[in-house]
């Protein structure tokens, strides 16, 4: 006569380590433990008791880690670099070229690496800064029709 799993329902040849010794996996007995979080056979309420055995390490399949396509995210780093580094310079020469007609003598125009330029660089971006805010702020008020 063939035993089944009383879990899955499978042909099995283990017995459970209760007292009611019905045919039962070990995985099905430690998956069932795992999920009903319970100490006590769930055919004859007795205690289970079990030797701890210690498996030898089984190495996973292998997995095979598709990209979605047009998704590169390894490029995204040097466009944002590219995008400060060209924001930096150009704020500072717009800066530059404000001070310039304010009077102020400005010693290197084109050099992007001195203080001179990133002091001008920075009021230039709390302006535009406090610009977009202004205006996002404008377009926010009438999206929702505040008066």
């Amino acid at each position: 006569m063939m035993k089944t799993c009383y879990v899955c329902l499978e042909s099995c040849e283990e017995v459970s380590p209760c007292e009611c010794r019905l045919s039962l996996h070990t995985q099905c007995m430690h998956d069932m433990r795992k999920h009903m979080r319970t100490e006590t056979c769930t055919i004859c309420k007795a205690p289970i008791r079990i030797e701890w055995v210690q498996f030898p390490n089984i190495e996973p399949p292998n997995v095979l880690i598709v990209e979605e396509p047009g998704h590169n995210y390894g490029h995204n780093y040097g466009c944002i670099t590219f995008y400060l580094f060209f924001s930096y310079c150009m704020l500072g020469w717009i800066g530059k070229c404000v001070m310039f007609v304010l009077g102020v003598k400005i010693t290197n125009f084109v050099a992007f690496w001195t203080s001179e330029h990133f002091l001008c660089t920075v009021p230039i971006l709390l302006i535009t800064g406090c610009l977009h805010r202004m205006l996002n702020r404008t377009h926010t008020v009438n999206r929702f029709h505040f008066f």
